[in-house]
């Protein structure tokens, strides 16, 4: 099962969980692992040992894609806020 295979909800958490897992170094990772394996398959693991930071960095596998921010509806402020803030529609943009 790949993240995308998760609903959005469970998906944040994990990402929320693994942020602060991989702050508390290898043994911890490795007890969090452990007890994930407890039902699941130790194979599909072990192929991400092939990968390398480097290999994440340059593709940006390293981290987590932006929080969502919550904006807002446009008539929830002026206008002009709209262009100093990147808003359009009542959305951010980039």
């Amino acid at each position: 099962m790949s993240l995308c295979a998760l609903p959005q909800s469970d998906q944040i958490r994990l990402q929320r969980i693994a942020e602060h897992l991989s702050t508390l170094g290898p043994r911890a990772v490795c007890e969090a692992l452990a007890e994930a394996l407890a039902y699941g398959d130790l194979d599909r693991l072990e192929a991400y040992r092939i990968l390398s930071p480097g290999m994440l960095a340059v593709t940006g596998g390293d981290a987590f894609p932006p929080r969502a921010m919550v904006v807002p509806p446009a008539d929830l402020h002026d206008d002009n806020d709209d262009q100093q803030h990147g808003l359009m529609d009542g959305r951010e943009v980039a």
